[in-house]
């Protein structure tokens, strides 16, 4: 290996050794060229994917379930392995106590050693992250876990409370479960300050309207 080497060279290191390597051996195949991985099981869709914000990447997950993107995002042909069409999401620090990445940079000219480290740390939250999501089987599973923790683990955007409820509520109705209606309730409690077609949406599919 190169003492030195520029950034996208650096990039593909961490990827193939620290990210692909890791997934691969959880059950993960790469989704084409992209970095992104996908991990199909009974009714959920295990993603990982290496993001880039603000000068920085991350090892990120995501979940998603088709049939709730319908109700969520209006689309009922989503990608699966699309993260716009996800059901939650997050990184290592959303749930360990040590993560050994919270985002990283890259610059041309980065000693080995440095690359090295990288490697290590994201392929110790990769492996990390493939057990967390091993949990997240059915629908039912990520829909008691939304309601019994409301949401630990996941990264929630702003109006955060309210996206745990209409999530956990579309999950019971796809499951016709018996506490739908309550979720139902608690969901449009949740967002009676922004209502949006979320909402409408969730009550059709339930029958409601």
């Amino acid at each position: 290996m190169l003492a030195t080497r520029t950034r996208a060279q650096s990039l593909r290191t961490i990827i193939g050794y620290g990210v692909a390597k890791p997934l691969g051996a959880a059950g993960f195949e790469r989704v084409g060229q992209k970095q992104r991985w996908m991990r199909p099981m009974s009714e959920l869709v295990h993603i990982v994917a290496v993001g880039y914000r603000h000068g920085s990447y991350d090892v990120e997950f995501l979940l998603g379930c088709p049939p709730a993107a319908g109700i969520l995002y209006g689309n009922e042909s989503a990608d699966a392995s699309d993260p716009n069409f996800a059901l939650v999401l997050g990184a290592a620090v959303d749930f360990r106590r040590r993560p050994r990445l919270n985002g990283f940079k890259l610059w041309d000219g980065m000693a080995d050693a440095q690359v090295m480290a990288l490697v290590q740390a994201a392929h110790d939250d990769s492996a990390a992250i493939a057990v967390w999501l091993e949990r997240f089987q059915t629908r039912e599973d990520l829909r008691r876990h939304l309601v019994e923790t409301r949401g630990k683990g996941f990264r929630w955007p702003t109006l955060g409370m309210g996206l745990v409820d209409l999530t956990a509520a579309t999950l019971a109705v796809l499951d016709r479960a018996p506490e739908a209606p309550e979720l139902i309730e608690a969901a449009v409690a949740a967002t009676v300050s922004w209502p949006d077609e979320r909402v409408d949406r969730l009550r059709r599919a339930a029958g409601m309207t």
